[in-house]
């Protein structure tokens, strides 16, 4: 396990210092990076746990964490407050996802959750993602009446806060969602994209048949020139959920260059749920 930790900041550091961000090891006094992590520090059962996945979080240089927020009626605020406190407390700007409640909730009761959570957390979130690969239940249009709803809220509360659209899946046809977002007149309707890229194996080679993670990146940046473009509406690609499924050894190197491909594709925010990641976090 200890090699997978040094391998693992060892990945990152060097990527954080090839990008041009300052990286001070220094405990609480790391700089804001592109890097997070897709971790819930809310879910783990113990304050210590959870203050350790943060302080593991602080020493290898993540500056970002994406905690779900799922639905409920009513929200039990409790594990979230505590994960977020200690997130914003470790100085951690905290993306939230707030997830899709399914197609049996009203949009009234929607936006009742989304209120409730806005007033509750307000200024402590820094980013909000709503809802995560809704692309698999929700065509392009309908997202884009829960999308309006969310943001209108967020935006009344805190009109700094960014506002990412649902991560889309790896799929080819993912697209398509976005495609449907910008027909029904929501391309304005956020920030930022959320692009979830799952690769089983080293990033140049063919996966899932959208081709090599360039290709893929290729395709995706295709899409969000031909809706509106990522520059003229300042719309580039967060990825939100990156994953590489194999051993340890080969996530860090496998990963690392996958990072690169991202930064040279215009992705600029990079949450990384690699297991190799998740052991550090989670066990401090």
């Amino acid at each position: 396990m200890k090699i997978f930790v040094r391998q693992t900041v060892y990945v990152v550091t060097f990527l954080i210092v090839g990008l041009g961000i300052s990286f001070l090891s220094t405990r609480h006094t790391f700089a804001a990076s592109e890097f997070g992590v897709n971790a819930s520090v809310a879910s783990l059962q113990s304050s210590g746990s959870q203050q350790s996945a943060v302080s593991a979080m602080q020493d290898i240089g993540f500056g970002w964490v994406r905690q779900e927020i799922t639905y409920a009626n009513p929200v039990d605020f409790s594990p979230y407050d505590s994960g977020i406190g200690k997130d914003t407390a470790g100085g951690l700007s905290v993306l939230a996802l707030l997830s899709y409640p399914g197609s049996d909730v009203t949009h009234d009761d929607w936006k009742s959750f989304v209120q409730t959570v806005v007033d509750h957390f307000g200024s402590q979130i820094s980013a909000w993602e709503i809802m995560n690969e809704v692309d698999t239940a929700l065509s392009g249009s309908d997202y884009v009446t829960y999308l309006n709803e969310a943001r209108d809220i967020i935006k009344a509360n805190n009109g700094s806060a960014t506002i990412v659209a649902s991560g889309i899946t790896s799929r080819i046809e993912a697209t398509s969602f976005w495609d449907g977002i910008a027909a029904a007149g929501g391309w304005d309707s956020f920030d930022k994209i959320g692009l979830h890229i799952y690769h089983s194996g080293a990033p140049e080679t063919v996966n899932f048949g959208g081709g090599n993670i360039l290709g893929e990146i290729s395709r995706v940046v295709g899409s969000i020139n031909k809706n509106g473009g990522g520059k003229k509406y300042g719309l580039p690609s967060w990825d939100t959920n990156r994953a590489a499924w194999e051993k340890p050894t080969k996530q860090t190197g496998w990963h690392a260059r996958s990072l690169c491909c991202a930064v040279r594709g215009r992705s600029k925010k990079h949450f990384c749920i690699i297991s190799t990641m998740r052991a550090v976090i989670v066990t401090g």
